[in-house]
């Protein structure tokens, strides 16, 4: 739940009786957080990200928290910049605890992945081929260890739309996320 500037999460069981009182996602309260997303770890934690709004100024943040729902460290950076049409982060936690986190950002799909512990597996990498589409929607889901699928709406300029589609091996190399299919240029 989002309230005035915060983010708060609060834990359930699994007959939905709250197991205690909502606590704080992110750890600065005095700026605006916004449009959050959570995936669970294999251990029963979950990672969260959220868009957070400091004007000029826009960022995505994530936070690892435990199955009792205590934070495994501060909020982390996973982009950050002045335009201010970041759209919300989605994220998704593979089976070994590592993650992906996409979002839009100015007609592009961007995408960053982590280690289980918030360590980045290199830097952020644009997924849309072409720039002259109007992407939008991101949407990441995990497999077996290492292997996440990332969806998106491509609209051009006449209306046409098309749902596309890129998947992502285990390894990730230098710093780049590896296709599990090569580009057709």
């Amino acid at each position: 739940a989002t309230s005035d500037l915060r983010t708060q999460a609060r834990l359930f069981d699994v007959t939905g009786a709250p197991l205690g009182p909502a606590f704080e996602v992110t750890s600065d309260t005095t700026v605006s957080s916004h449009i959050p997303s959570i995936a669970s770890t294999p251990g029963g934690g979950f990672i969260v990200t959220w868009l957070r709004v400091d004007p000029p100024e826009a960022a995505i943040l994530a936070r690892a928290f435990d199955a009792a729902g205590v934070a495994l460290g501060p909020d982390f950076l996973v982009a950050s910049g002045v335009d201010p049409s970041f759209s919300a982060p989605i994220v998704a936690v593979d089976t070994a605890g590592d993650f992906m986190i996409t979002w839009e950002l100015a007609h592009e799909i961007l995408a960053s992945r982590f280690e289980s512990d918030g360590t980045p597996q290199g830097g952020v990498t644009r997924l849309n081929r072409y720039t002259f589409f109007r992407p939008h929607h991101p949407r990441v889901a995990a497999g077996a260890a290492g292997r996440f699928l990332v969806v998106w709406d491509d609209q051009d300029d006449q209306i046409a739309s098309a749902v596309v589609a890129q998947r992502f091996a285990p390894d990730c190399g230098d710093g780049v996320l590896n296709p599990a299919g090569a580009w057709d240029d």
